[in-house]
């Protein structure tokens, strides 16, 4: 497992945190999901072998949010 942290800009209530959530609850390699308003990030377990990191931010972008790395 690795841990991935992204800064996400635009995560401003508990709405933007539901969206978030349900955006990538459909990737199965992830587990440990946590999205942060203070933070303004996502932060999750990934299992390494099975992940690609450009299909989870652009399912977040494709909310509206702005990946920042």
């Amino acid at each position: 497992m690795e841990k991935i942290t992204l800064k996400v800009e635009g995560i401003k209530c508990q709405n933007c945190v539901n969206t978030v959530k349900q955006a990538l609850e459909e990737f199965k390699v992830i587990s440990n999901l946590e999205v942060s308003i203070a933070e303004k990030s996502v932060s999750f377990d990934v299992e390494k072998k099975s992940f690609k990191l450009k299909k989870i931010i652009k399912a977040i972008e494709k909310n509206g949010y702005k990946v920042v790395k």
